[in-house]
């Protein structure tokens, strides 16, 4: 008898990008405006690239609130290389949730509670990624609260509301 019953595959508990419920949404089709293929990932924040509606970009240190366009999200074409990386290839059509509950990168070590603030990081190795932590000038606040949930791994659920006109 015997044998392997579990072969390692499932996924993990949030896979950033991906919706954490049914709940009211907005998702708009971008082009992804990186040149290099490991420069964005599904659950990071993004910011209006340099055509403003057309692509989008992960933020730099010259970021504003005002050009974050939202949470990159999963569109199930995604492309997985043989040791699991997701690869999100320049000029892909990338879904950006504007508002709703995604699953999003967060930066390393967090203790995420419910209700607290969320920043997006725009500096660091940890660029594109959230926090609840306000580190000044290299993050920015974003209209939203974490919901409590924290997944496998560098993941936990936003509630990410409308950032214009709310």
């Amino acid at each position: 008898m015997g044998g392997q019953l579990n072969y390692g595959y499932q996924p993990p508990l949030g896979l950033p990008g991906t919706l954490d419920d049914l709940s009211n949404k907005d998702i708009d089709s971008r082009l992804n405006g990186e040149t290099s293929v490991t420069a964005m990932q599904y659950g990071m924040g993004v910011m209006e690239g340099t055509i403003p509606g057309i692509d989008v970009l992960i933020p730099t240190t010259t970021s504003t609130i005002g050009q974050f366009e939202g949470v990159s999200m999963n569109g199930k074409t995604t492309q997985q290389t043989m040791d699991g990386k997701v690869l999100v290839y320049p000029g892909d059509t990338v879904g950006v949730l504007r508002w709703g509950r995604p699953w999003v990168r967060i930066a390393p070590g967090l203790t995420i509670g419910y209700n607290d603030p969320v920043f997006l990081i725009i500096s660091g190795a940890d660029v594109g990624k959230f926090t609840n932590v306000d580190g000044g000038t290299g993050t920015l606040a974003v209209k939203a609260t974490f919901t409590g949930k924290v997944g496998t791994g560098e993941a936990a659920v936003i509630y990410l509301r409308h950032q214009i006109n709310e």
